[in-house]
């Protein structure tokens, strides 16, 4: 069984017509219907009911168009994959440096390799296929638990006993990102571009609780100033 022949049946279920997808690929309709043909006879399936109005799907062959457009799609990813590492796009770069490198020259050159930082907003897609640095520790993993009940199953996460200096010098080098809540995104840090991520579960909700049963004058002094703050910061606030 060719691929070519895989192709040229796409082609067809796509265009409705031998005559238009052979025009499309370049070939002549002669070509494709005997590739077609062929396919048909190593599968023993009528892949298409012929009539003069062109070609529709047989009975039976959506099952088989839609496992060979995965195939190739899989083949085509495959390609992408060996052609950016032909080219030196893609690939694992593996540097030693003996401290973090928080300075130039090295941290502005390393950094170029980055590119999420010219977008305006990110979404938990836009992560697929990058180093996403937490802050982990073995007896503790709290914060890679957090970060993946959000973004979901099979990110990335690479845990890092540092600190958050540390992983913040490592992103300004280009070397992956992380996430980091906005009162973290208010201090500035040279090379890091802090971007919104544009996602409904991206906020997090914190609630204070104390028992009902304390009268302690300082305890309502201060929730009294953390719903004047919340108001100030147009944030809802309630007692609880």
């Amino acid at each position: 069984m060719q691929l070519v022949a895989l192709k040229y049946f796409v082609a067809v279920a796509d265009h409705g017509s031998f005559t238009a997808a052979a025009e499309r690929l370049g070939v002549s309709a002669s070509t494709l219907t005997r590739s077609v043909s062929t396919l048909e006879d190593n599968l023993g399936l009528t892949l298409f009911e012929r009539s003069l109005r062109g070609v529709a799907l047989a009975p039976g062959a959506a099952p088989v168009l839609a496992e060979t457009k995965r195939m190739l799609a899989s083949l085509e990813a495959v390609t992408e994959a060996a052609g950016g590492a032909a080219r030196g796009i893609a690939g694992d770069l593996r540097l030693g440096v003996r401290s973090p490198p928080l300075g130039e020259p090295l941290r502005g050159m390393l950094g170029r390799y980055h590119a999420l930082a010219s977008r305006d907003v990110l979404k938990w897609t836009d992560f697929h296929g990058e180093t996403i640095y937490v802050q982990d520790w073995a007896q503790s993993h709290a914060m890679r638990e957090f970060y993946a009940s959000m973004m979901g199953a099979g990110m990335p996460l690479h845990p890092m006993s540092a600190s958050k200096q540390t992983v913040f010098s490592l992103v300004a080098t280009g070397f992956g990102v992380t996430l980091a809540q906005q009162s973290q995104a208010e201090a500035s840090f040279p090379g890091v571009a802090f971007k919104k991520i544009e996602e409904t579960n991206a906020w997090v909700e914190f609630s204070l609780a104390w028992s009902p049963q304390s009268e302690y004058a300082v305890i309502g002094r201060f929730l009294a100033s953390m719903r004047a703050s919340a108001a100030d910061k147009g944030v809802g606030a309630s007692a609880s």
